[in-house]
């Protein structure tokens, strides 16, 4: 998998923080919003490919994130489900867990702070 960085305007940078047979755990720095929210998108689809179906988000160094970004969430969730697998998101900001749970989002996806 490729890093996905975005340029300085984009303020979203997408890693590799490993692999290992079906799972995958991508590290986030920046924010996700209406300009950024299509890197994620990419790097998802890159990382998951044709036989990833567990993916962990690191949401570690994420300060915003807005409702194109819960949207990318959503359909990475719907396609992981899709292969019986599974979104999960760690080191989730306080801030973000309540928004998660403001939208409904906390009902169906996986969330660690």
């Amino acid at each position: 998998m490729s890093d996905h960085t975005a340029a300085p305007a984009d303020r979203l940078t997408v890693s590799l923080a490993g692999a290992s047979g079906s799972e995958v755990t991508l590290a986030l720095s920046g924010e996700l919003d209406p300009h950024t929210s299509p890197i994620l998108d990419a790097a998802v689809t890159d990382a998951i490919g044709d036989d990833v179906s567990h993916l962990t988000l690191d949401l570690g160094g994420v300060g915003f994130v807005d409702s194109s970004g819960l949207r990318v969430l959503a359909a990475t969730h719907r396609l992981l489900g899709g292969r019986d697998g599974r979104l999960r998101l760690t080191k989730v900001s306080p801030q973000l867990q309540r928004l998660l749970g403001v939208v409904g989002l906390d009902s169906f996806l996986e969330v660690e702070g």
